[in-house]
């Protein structure tokens, strides 16, 4: 059941992109940059706009709702979470996104060649559910909480 409604919050939040996310999924999209990146993915029981499984980084692009104080909140709890896994999150603006493009673009450039390099001298974690027998997996069970940002 939750699987399913996972599935379906990310075909619709696919359908209802905002323009700031279509902007930028027109940069980013085959392997534009020399990664690929998925749009609306599922990490834990979150969604976020952009994701590359190679470099395990997140892209997300706040609009004006992301500036109130109990929103801010909330997005900093889901980043937490998501970066118990490795995972490296990137926060833009629409206005970023809209205004300063080539800017934007040489940040998610930059902060590719950086995650690329440290993979090249270390190997990453696997996401949950990726090892075998359960090794290498975070204990989510001690990070509260999160049920209550759900």
């Amino acid at each position: 059941m939750y699987l399913s409604k996972m599935k379906g919050l990310r075909k619709h939040l696919r359908e209802n992109m905002t323009e700031a996310e279509v902007y930028l999924w027109s940069h980013i999209r085959k392997k534009q940059l020399g990664y690929r990146f998925r749009r609306q993915v599922s990490i834990g029981p979150y969604v976020v706009d952009f994701y590359c499984l190679n470099l395990r980084l997140a892209i997300e692009i706040d609009g004006p709702i992301h500036t109130q104080p109990h929103v801010m909140e909330k997005d900093q709890f889901r980043q937490s979470f998501i970066e118990m896994d490795g995972i490296i999150f990137l926060r833009l603006t629409n206005h970023e996104v809209m205004h300063q493009t080539d800017k934007t673009l040489e940040r998610i450039k930059n902060q590719c060649a950086q995650l690329k390099q440290k993979s090249n001298n270390r190997k990453l974690l696997p996401l949950q559910g990726e090892c075998p027998k359960g090794e290498g997996v975070i204990d989510r069970a001690n990070f509260n909480h999160y049920q209550h940002f759900s």
